[in-house]
């Protein structure tokens, strides 16, 4: 996502940049909002607690677990120039993980 200084944070698009130092995206994707009052992840958890229905899927914490691994060793791969690989139960199979 890119912040435009006139127009602030937009959340419900997301742009897509396939091409190297090009200012506009390749693709642009409209998402739907979330639900009324539950647009950050204090009001989801108040909502979940009041409620007890399941946290929405993107403030889920097997999911995040997942995104920061893939995050990781995407940091981990610019810095040695190989690929590296998500060191979890998932990806890591056979690897002395812990």
């Amino acid at each position: 996502m890119v912040v435009r200084p006139e127009s602030g944070w937009n959340y419900n698009i997301i742009e897509i940049y396939k091409t190297r130092h090009k200012i506009e995206p390749d693709k642009v994707i409209k998402v739907d909002d979330l639900p009324v009052g539950r647009e950050n992840l204090a009001k989801e958890m108040i909502h979940h607690l009041n409620t007890g229905e399941p946290l929405f899927p993107m403030f889920d914490l097997p999911l995040n677990m997942q995104a920061m691994g893939i995050l990781d060793a995407g940091i981990r791969s610019a810095a040695s120039g190989k690929i590296e690989l998500v060191q979890d139960e998932i990806w890591g199979i056979g690897a002395d993980l812990f």
